[in-house]
Formats: structure tokens, C-alpha cells, sequence
């Protein structure tokens, strides 16, 4: 009636390789995407930054000089700052030169 499988022990042990894979593939997947969110959180804020660079020149073109503070750049050329998310580092040392900005995530390690 049943018939004994040449290979079944070869079957087996396919499958619980196969399974193990899986696991593993999950596994590396669940611990590498707090990275791609800390990757992804520098990278916008290179956007950011690069955004607020645009703006000051855009100032400079018209007025002849660089604003002396972000919320120059927020009250008079529309800028909309993310203060929830990002840490905002703008350092004007004079009117002509490029204002020293940075920008940093507020994401904790952990935090989502």
C-alpha cells in the first residue's frame, strides 16, 4: 500500500535547508532596515540643507546680501522648516559670505 520513496531523507533535508533560507533572508531583512532608515534620514537632510543653500543664494541674487537667520528666509521667501523632525544649524558670519547651514534628524536610535 505505501510505497517507501528513494530520496525521501534527501526530500526532507531540502525542505529544512529551504526553510532555514527563509529565515535567514527575514532575519537580515529585519535587521537592516533600521540602517536604510538612518541612511534615508541623512540623505534627506542633505536635501534639506541643500534647499536652504538655494534659498539664501535666491536672497543674495535680489537683496545683495544673505539673510542673517533662517526665519528671514521662512517670513519673506516661503521657506517651511520641518522643526518636528530636523535640528536646524544656520550661522551667518557676514552679509557676503555663505552662511554656514547644517541640518540633522531628530530620529532617535530605536525610535521610529
Amino acid at each position: 500500500m505505501f510505497e517507501k520513496r528513494k530520496g525521501g531523507k534527501i526530500n526532507i533535508l531540502v525542505q529544512m535547508l529551504s526553510m532555514l533560507m527563509v529565515f535567514a533572508i527575514i532575519v537580515a531583512i529585519i535587521f537592516s532596515l533600521p540602517s536604510f532608515r538612518k541612511s534615508g534620514g541623512r540623505i534627506r537632510a542633505e536635501s534639506i540643507e541643500n534647499t536652504i543653500m538655494k534659498y539664501a543664494v535666491q536672497c543674495y541674487a535680489s537683496e545683495g546680501s544673505y539673510p542673517p537667520n533662517l526665519e528671514y528666509l521662512v517670513d519673506n521667501y516661503g521657506l517651511m522648516l520641518d522643526e518636528k523632525n530636523y535640528f536646524y544649524y544656520y550661522k551667518a558670519f557676514a552679509s557676503n559670505f555663505m552662511p554656514d547651514i547644517s541640518v540633522y534628524s531628530r530620529m532617535r536610535v530605536g525610535r521610529n
